[in-house]
Parts: structure tokens; C-alpha cells; sequence
């Protein structure tokens, strides 16, 4: 099995807790849907807080005029998921959180 190769995709910072007017939403949205080819699976890394390991969210998908699905829960930092290659995902449910925090999406494709 060839190592996989880590490419930065973007990232976006979170608030705490639901942003206002919101049950769930607590960033603004990114899109993932420019990946390097053969990418298999996503990384997501917390950073820019001192208890990355304490944090978990979910990821969702910003749907105009409809109901928004959750893609992955309880995503924690260096967590491997499945790929969700879409223009509009945004982070939700933050649990553990002090402060705004920033995730950071990292493609993982076959080197």
C-alpha cells in the first residue's frame, strides 16, 4: 500500500458555539469541491486554540431553501472521513470549544 500525499484545501474558522439566529451553524461556508486527483479521503485539523483534542463538530452542507444535510459527525482534529466534495459546507455543533477555532481540510490523495 503507497503513502498518501497531504494537500492543503482550504480551511475556515468557527465560533464556539451556534453563530446567532442559528440552531446549529457556527462558520461561514467553503468549498471542496477543487480536489487534487485520485483524492481518497479528507483530514481535518483544529488549530489555533490550546485544546484542539477537546473539540468536536459536525459538517453540513448550506442548501438554499432546503432542509441542510450533515455529512460527518463528531469530527475531531486529525480525523480521516470520506470525501464531501461540494461548494458549500460549513462547520456545526461545536462541542468543547472556549474559543473561535480554525479547521484546516486537507486532501489525502495516493502519492
Amino acid at each position: 500500500m503507497s503513502a498518501l500525499k497531504s494537500t492543503f484545501i482550504g480551511a475556515i474558522y468557527s465560533a464556539p458555539s451556534p453563530l446567532p439566529g442559528q440552531s446549529h451553524r457556527s462558520s461561514s461556508n467553503i468549498g471542496t469541491e477543487v480536489l487534487p486527483p485520485d483524492t481518497v479521503n479528507f483530514q481535518w485539523v483544529i488549530s489555533g486554540v490550546s485544546n484542539p483534542n477537546q473539540i468536536s463538530f459536525s459538517v453540513s452542507q448550506d442548501v438554499s431553501g432546503g432542509n441542510d444535510p450533515t455529512h460527518l459527525t463528531e469530527v475531531v482534529s486529525e480525523k480521516i472521513t470520506d470525501v464531501v466534495s461540494t461548494r458549500s459546507l460549513y462547520i456545526g455543533n461545536p462541542k468543547g470549544a472556549q474559543a473561535n477555532f480554525l479547521v484546516e481540510i486537507y486532501a489525502l490523495s495516493r502519492a
